[in-house]
This record gives structure tokens, C-alpha cells and sequence, in this order.
């Protein structure tokens, strides 16, 4: 079994390495300095202290009703520079010297998805039904890994991403303007393209850009499933290439950005009438188009689409190596169930025509999730980084550019997919 566990190691580090170019690093970055890392930084050893590495600390405002809970703990809180966080966490798990905690960015968490050296937290020992049951559903199974229904983590702090719209402008022209209709209604791709076919001749427009669509697709969605397949052909993720595919063809974008001037100005002479963004820009709109008060509402995503920003969204996970496993759970269950009150209670605010726009962020977060994060990811999505900014420059997104990023992928992952596919089987 041991033998096992370390092929099964070496296997996902291997291929990991192989799908993630370095990145560029300084003198103070390097491997050789890190060799030499005090003693400080990681925790081995049982003591009253929890050590946790962070890409951010954004425990502050916590941290207080924790240690009134556990006044004898004492937290260090480590930040590690998000450029060098994928490697210098396998480093640790590689050498055995890790902290308690490790927060992850969700766009990077499929790298540790099968590597043995996080806890199960499925285990009987973490067994709380209740704080289990009140976290997001679907988010949580992405961190599941197939082979072994191992949980290896769990989702921390999470921006849903949706879709913002001009309520009166829809309602005007004879489209459903309340959110939970609308939702329904642009969910179906022919429906989403007649609604930017009839507003276009209006002189509205209810995407930034084409690319815009396929950039929301790869910031909330997964590329693969358990079983490794490549699942960004069909699904919502195909739906919104297809989208894509037909604003390009008919002109169906204004090509703005709302973070630039012309963006805003779209947006207050009513040019641009809905956007796709993460529930941070909800106060951010107030203060672009103060005089747009109770025209605008906030609804799901497009297509089927559905999910966080995985770019800014965290999850947290417990080392094998901590020797504080459960003073580590009741800190991840102390956290994760402040960050999740975010999302309780009612949330009506008044420059939106939404009674309660929790709950729209909520079923972002706990309606089906396709696929999961895996060790493939991070090379397919280098490939479509690479096609995304070809298409930002003035590249044509058609079906044949769509489909030769598919083929890259294929070509680039084949082989290590079906080592990954055959564990499993053997498994």
C-alpha cells in the first residue's frame, strides 16, 4: 500500500511539472534560498501553535471569535507570494515540512487534487453533519477526487460570479425582467442570441465583448471531470463557446470594457445594458451609474454557466503532516462558517430591483458545478490564456479557431491523461 501511495505521488508531481512552466522568480525566490527556510515556517512538531499559509490574510476579522473559543492556540499566519504558491507548496509536501493549513486560489488547487499529503476530510474524526450540510453543496464536491471520494478540501471564501442587467431596458422590449425569469431565459443559447439580436437594432448591446463570454466561461468552470475528461466541448462551457462563435459572426458587441471609460460611458448612456462580472462590482456599479438606481437586477449566468471566480475564490485544506489536526478543523470550521455568513440573511439593496440578492449568489454557488478541478488544468488553461489574448488582439473566434484549441489540448495532455485514466481503472 505504501509503495502505492508513493507512485501515486510521483505520478501527479511528474505530470504536474510537465503541464506547468516555472515561473520567473528572483534571487530571494529561488530554490536554493528556500532550502534554507527557518524553522518557523513550517510546523511539525505538536505545540499550541497553528501555523496556516496564505495568499492573503483575510482571517483578521475572524480571529478574535476564535481565539475567545480556543484561547490557549496560538495562530501564525504566513503569507506566501501567489506567484510562487503552487510550487512552494508542493515543496513542502515533497520535503515534509509543511504548515497546519494551507489556504489555496481555487484556479490553482487541481495541481494537489491527487497528491497524497492533504487530509481526507471526509474522514469519521471530521465527522460535523451540520456544518458539512450548511456549506455550499456542489462547490464542496469539486474537491472531491474520483478515485477515492477523498475530500481534500474545502471552499473558504467565494465571489459568485453572475450576470448584471438593465431591468428596464429588457422590460421595455418585451424580455423578462425579473430575475428568476431572466435566469431561466438566457440560459437557453438561442434565446440569449434572439435577446442580442433585438436589443442590437435598439442600440443595446448585452455582452462587453465575444471574448468576454469565453473569459467567463474559463474564470467559473472546470475543464475536466474525475475521470479526466475533457468536458470544455459540450455542457454550458460548449453552449458559451457556441455563443461566442455567433456574437463574432453577427456583430453582437460593442468591444468595450467596462474598467475603461469608454465602458462606463457605454453604461450610462444605456449602450451597454448587461455584463458579466463577480459579485464584487455589485457597489462598484452604484458608483459608475449612480442615476441607474432600481433599473438595474442581478441574475445567474448565461448559457447554464455557473460557479465562482476561481481567480479570486480560496479553499482551505489540513496538512497529513499537522500534528494539530483538530485544533486545525475547529479553525477551519470557525472560518469557513464566517465567510459563508456573507451569504445569510437577506440582502436587499435598494439600487437593485432584486428582494434579496443573497439568494442569487447562493444558487450560484450551490447549483450543479460541472466537473472538478484537476492536475490537468493548468496546461489547458495556459492554452486557452494563449487563444483568449490571440482574440482580445483581433483574432477571429470561429468554430475552426475554437476547435484547434480543443486539438492543442488534446495533443498536449493524451498521454498524461490516459496514465491518470488507467490509475484509476486499476484503482
Amino acid at each position: 500500500m505504501q509503495t502505492s501511495k508513493s507512485f501515486v505521488l510521483f505520478l501527479m508531481f511528474f505530470i504536474l511539472a510537465g503541464c506547468t512552466s516555472p515561473p520567473v522568480q528572483s534571487v530571494h525566490d529561488s530554490t536554493l534560498i528556500r532550502e534554507t527556510d527557518s524553522e518557523e515556517e513550517t510546523q511539525n512538531a505538536k505545540t499550541n501553535e497553528l501555523l496556516i499559509w496564505t495568499p492573503d490574510n483575510i482571517f483578521s476579522n475572524s480571529l478574535e471569535g476564535f481565539q475567545e473559543k480556543f484561547p490557549d492556540a496560538l495562530i501564525n499566519i504566513k503569507e506566501i507570494d501567489p506567484n510562487i504558491i503552487a510550487e512552494k507548496y508542493r515543496d513542502s509536501l515533497i520535503k515534509g515540512k509543511t504548515p497546519d493549513i494551507y489556504v489555496f486560489p481555487i484556479d490553482k488547487i487541481g495541481g494537489f487534487s491527487g497528491v497524497h499529503g492533504l487530509e481526507d476530510l471526509s474522514k469519521p474524526m471530521y465527522d460535523d453533519s451540520l456544518f458539512m450540510q450548511a456549506l455550499p453543496k456542489e462547490l464542496v464536491e469539486e474537491f472531491r477526487t474520483s478515485d477515492s471520494n477523498k475530500l481534500f478540501a474545502l471552499p473558504l471564501l467565494y465571489f459568485p460570479y453572475v450576470t448584471y442587467y438593465r431591468a428596464d431596458i429588457l422590460k421595455k422590449y418585451g424580455f423578462p425582467s425579473e430575475p428568476d425569469r431572466l435566469s431561466e431565459w438566457i440560459s437557453d443559447k438561442e434565446k440569449w442570441i434572439e435577446m442580442a439580436e433585438v436589443l442590437k437594432q435598439k442600440g443595446h448591446y448585452i455582452t462587453e465583448t465575444d471574448h468576454q463570454i469565453i473569459e467567463t466561461a474559463l474564470r467559473t468552470s472546470n475543464l475536466f471531470n474525475g475521470t479526466y475528461d475533457y468536458i470544455a466541448k459540450k455542457n454550458a462551457f460548449g453552449k458559451a463557446l457556441e455563443g461566442a462563435v455567433e456574437v463574432e459572426e453577427n456583430d453582437l458587441d460593442p468591444s468595450l470594457n467596462i474598467w475603461e471609460e469608454s465602458g462606463k460611458a457605454a453604461l450610462k448612456n444605456d449602450e451597454l445594458v448587461m455584463f458579466y462580472m463577480a459579485n464584487y462590482v455589485q457597489d462598484q456599479l452604484k458608483e459608475w451609474v449612480p442615476d441607474q438606481k432600481e433599473n438595474w437586477g442581478i441574475t445567474t449566468l448565461p448559457f447554464g454557466l455557473n460557479g465562482v471566480d476561481r481567480k479570486a475564490s480560496t479553499a482551505i485544506a489540513i496538512s497529513s503532516q499537522s500534528q494539530n489536526k483538530m485544533i486545525a478543523w475547529e479553525f477551519i470550521k470557525h472560518m469557513c462558517k464566517d465567510m459563508m455568513n456573507i451569504y445569510k440573511g437577506s440582502n436587499k439593496d435598494p439600487f437593485y430591483i432584486n428582494k434579496d440578492i443573497n439568494r442569487i449568489y447562493w444558487n450560484s454557488v450551490t447549483n450543479s458545478i460541472a466537473g472538478q478541478p484537476t492536475i490537468l488544468d493548468k496546461g489547458s488553461e495556459n492554452i486557452w490564456k494563449v487563444a483568449l489574448a490571440e482574440f482580445r488582439n483581433g483574432e477571429e473566434i470561429t468554430e475552426h479557431a475554437i476547435e484547434q484549441v480543443h486539438q492543442d489540448i488534446g495533443d498536449l495532455i493524451r498521454q498524461d491523461q490516459k496514465a491518470l485514466q488507467n490509475l484509476i481503472n486499476k484503482n
